[in-house]
């Protein structure tokens, strides 16, 4: 059975949306983009859409 997306990351309560992760950071969807890819931030890619996980967004926050 395949699962749609937005049914999948309901199972995943540890992961936000890039535009949610932004928001909290401060910083353009872009930015937070390029610190997916590089790995400044910890993240999943799930059918083609980043998700950023909420432990690294807070350790983020708690470190800025």
């Amino acid at each position: 059975a395949t699962m749609r997306l937005h049914e999948s990351m309901e199972d995943k309560p540890d992961y936000m949306t890039v535009e949610q992760a932004a928001n909290l950071l401060g910083r353009s969807q872009y930015n937070v983009r390029a610190m997916l890819t590089d790995g400044r931030l910890q993240g999943a890619k799930i059918g083609g859409r980043w998700y950023v996980s909420l432990r690294a967004i807070q350790q983020r926050i708690d470190g800025e």
